[in-house]
């Protein structure tokens, strides 16, 4: 995108130049697209990242056979998880923990902290409320077994990775530790994007018992009926975006895992709404739409996609004006990503 706008500024009357720049867009607008398809796949398959992987490894069109192909792909995962568990069902139950004893991290929520600017500024619903004061309440319409499950290959693969990111979510408050086994131990994986790794919470096992909800994300053709040719235009970015939002106390059970080091196991649960459950892509849209709605109100023209956003104006001078808004506003309840 730099180098498309650099092409522009220097070359406006030099059509090679501006068809080069034009390209550069697309070929940015798609790889885009492309992730936040996979993202949105995973939140709402209830197999989480297994179809990704089965929809990359078959190299899938996007086109009209596309949802076809994706329901495949989703299939083809699901035999794969019932294949898995045809030889590690257990045979006795797992014993519930007695007692649980929370590391002394203590939680910071710049969501929560915020709440009375949610309630009387940017007069949020009173479930978007709810959710920043107590926690989002995971939406079970059957509860969930107990289970311990393995960690995935790809997260042995990159143990130091793993043990890296668990310190880091520790002291960010985004996991805590506990004494005893929660209730659900997912597996650990690691998605490996481009040579960008991400520690993912494999919640194959919770997916299955949640209510899904219908709902659209803001794409392109939003954007297109938004603004017009000629618009000077910002982009920005929420950092690590689905951990702003807490999980409500006695769900977070639910959201266990484990690690092993030096021959010990260790047990944690998530604080923070993970990547994994397929409800968080909903649940996120439905918080960040009524600061989109605040803004908009305000006369800004903005648009949210998850957590990557975009922002204009007519004139340059306003497009300057709406961004230091869209900062402002942002960073009194998240992390920012100043690099964008």
């Amino acid at each position: 995108m730099k180098e498309a706008r650099s092409i522009l500024t220097e070359s406006q009357d030099n059509n090679e130049s501006t068809e080069g720049a034009m390209r550069n867009i697309c070929e940015g607008l798609d790889i885009l697209n492309h992730r936040q398809k996979l993202i949105k796949l995973a939140d709402q398959s209830e197999n989480g990242w297994r179809t990704v992987t089965e929809y990359e490894t078959h190299n899938l069109a996007d086109d009209s056979e596309d949802e076809k192909r994706i329901i495949r792909a989703e299939n083809k995962a699901s035999r794969k998880m019932k294949s898995d568990k045809k030889f590690k069902t257990r045979t006795t139950p797992y014993s519930a923990p007695q007692s649980t004893r929370f590391s002394s991290v203590n939680q910071q929520s710049k969501l929560r902290s915020s709440i009375d600017y949610w309630r009387n500024i940017i007069c949020a619903n009173e479930t978007v409320i709810d959710i920043i004061e107590h926690g989002y309440k995971i939406p079970f319409h059957t509860e969930p077994s107990e289970v311990f499950l393995n960690n995935n290959k790809s997260s042995l693969e990159n143990s130091d990775f793993v043990e890296n990111e668990i310190l880091k979510l520790i002291e960010l408050g985004c996991i805590k530790e506990f004494s005893c086994k929660p209730k659900v131990v997912n597996p650990l994986t690691v998605a490996n994007n481009k040579n960008k790794l991400r520690l993912v919470l494999d919640c194959r096992h919770i997916n299955p018992h949640l209510h899904k909800f219908r709902f659209k994300y803001e794409d392109a053709s939003v954007a297109s009926q938004m603004f017009k040719k000629g618009d000077y235009c910002f982009t920005y970015d929420l950092r690590s975006a689905y951990h702003h939002v807490e999980i409500f106390e006695s769900h977070k059970t639910y959201l266990g895992f484990a690690w092993v080091k030096n021959r010990e196991t260790k047990f944690y649960v998530f604080n923070v709404l993970p990547f994994g459950i397929s409800t968080a892509g909903y649940i996120f849209t439905k918080v960040v739409r009524c600061i989109v709605k605040h803004l908009r109100n305000s006369g800004l023209k903005i648009i949210m996609y998850l957590d990557d956003g975009l922002g204009g104006a007519d004139e340059i001078s306003q497009a300057q004006e709406t961004s230091i808004v869209v900062q402002k506003v942002l960073k009194s309840f998240w992390v920012f990503d100043s690099r964008r």
